[in-house]
């Protein structure tokens, strides 16, 4: 499984995960770290929770590579690659009027928008903060943990 994540503003830092069979983990092309099967088992669900988002009419695709967050590849069969690109979003980025959004069941703003390559024309509103960071974040070893949204 191919992932790929980008700090706010900054460079792509590649990390390649791939599962050993023998060994019930996956290995990272460094060679120094793995992660169990469990925690990329349990880290795959967490993707179901993007089901259902609302859409982020609001969001200005002009802005993608300004506001890139993070870039997920996975590689679901050989060929076969499906992306996820989170957008962070902060002031002056956020709507002027968010009647819109409310309308939508949205209880606060969402700070995270999501691209996907299943669904290339439309932008979804990630209202829950902490999925995204587990998401990006989670399996991934220090130093590339979370980068600094505080910019």
């Amino acid at each position: 499984m191919p992932c790929r994540k980008s700090a706010s503003r900054g460079p792509i830092r590649p990390c390649f995960l791939e599962k050993n069979d023998t060994a019930g983990r996956w290995f990272a092309h460094d060679g120094q770290n793995s992660v169990s099967a469990d925690s990329v088992r349990r880290w795959f669900h967490l993707l179901d929770r993007l089901n259902n988002s609302a859409f982020a009419d609001h969001f200005d695709e002009s802005r993608e590579w300004e506001t890139l967050y993070a870039a997920l590849v996975l590689e679901t069969a050989p060929g076969r690659e499906q992306t996820l690109r989170f957008f962070y979003l902060k002031p002056p980025d956020v709507p002027d009027d968010l009647t819109n959004l409310r309308v939508r069941d949205l209880r606060a703003l969402p700070s995270f928008i999501l691209h996907t390559s299943d669904n290339p024309l439309n932008y979804f509103a990630i209202a829950d903060t902490n999925l995204v960071y587990r998401l990006c974040h989670d399996l991934l070893p220090p130093p590339l943990s979370r980068p600094n949204t505080s910019q």
